[in-house]
């Protein structure tokens, strides 16, 4: 029986290209064996590629469904904080529409829309999300539109409820993630309920915590580091990975 193919936030490509550059520069040094200056020169010149390339491939392989799971655990997790009783959800950078369709099977009366920019960079695409929805069931429940995060192609009040999984900080055409993140609660309906993961608390791309959630269009907010919710890994606690990721939540 076919399974649903869910991509990890590791692109596959980018261990490929450190993993190439590594031995090519190991190569290098083994052609130049001979002259040991360059030959050491070369060997400390692999050591950041090699390191690069070995937490990438450990982190992927802690996401995959292969490994630890823990890209399941977080959609499961995201998903746990929602009620139950809603009817039109928006998922937005829905990827390979893991979580809206974990959102779908937990309810058999929900409607959820998963929204993506699918772009090159990204082993994502709308078919392999419609795919895995027909997979496991729920294509009737679900819908997947290529739109930007940084402009929403809904009408105010929309939705019931919005969720979205580290997407905002990979938006670089919005700087101010104050006025990204108002974006997604533009489309949501008043007394409807958000849950965001992100990487909240790196004030390098979202600024002061407190401050961002102060200017949220919301009427109650509640911020949960994702370690307080979830154990993870020692690698997936690195700063290469979850170190700063937290989810907030509320009511609009």
């Amino acid at each position: 029986m076919a399974k649903p193919k869910y991509n990890t936030w590791i692109r596959r490509k980018r261990i490929i290209i450190f993993l190439v550059i590594s031995l090519s520069i190991l190569l290098g040094a083994g052609v130049l064996a001979s002259q040991s200056r360059y030959f050491w020169l070369l060997g400390l010149l692999s050591l950041p590629f090699i390191y690069i390339t070995v937490v990438l491939s450990v982190t992927y392989y802690q996401f995959s469904s292969n490994g630890g799971g823990y890209q399941a655990k977080i959609h499961t997790l995201v998903a746990s904080q929602l009620r139950q009783d809603h009817k039109h959800v928006l998922d937005i950078g829905t990827g390979s529409g893991a979580l809206a369709i974990e959102i779908a099977q937990q309810d058999s009366h929900v409607a959820v829309t998963g929204i993506d920019s699918w772009s090159k960079n990204w082993e994502y695409s709308k078919q392999q999300c419609e795919r895995n929805a027909q997979l496991m069931g729920v294509s009737e429940q679900t819908r997947f539109q290529k739109a930007s995060a940084a402009k929403l192609p809904f009408s105010d009040n929309s939705f019931d409820a919005v969720v979205s999984v580290l997407t905002f900080h990979e938006v670089t055409s919005v700087q101010n993630k104050v006025a990204l993140i108002n974006e997604a609660l533009r489309v949501l309906s008043p007394n409807g309920e958000f849950v965001f993961l992100d990487l909240f608390r790196n004030d390098s791309i979202f600024g002061d915590l407190s401050t961002l959630t102060a200017t949220f269009n919301a009427s109650t907010v509640q911020i949960l580091p994702l370690e307080d919710c979830l154990q993870l890994p020692a690698i997936l606690r690195s700063k290469h990975a979850l170190y700063y990721a937290a989810i907030i939540k509320g009511v609009k």
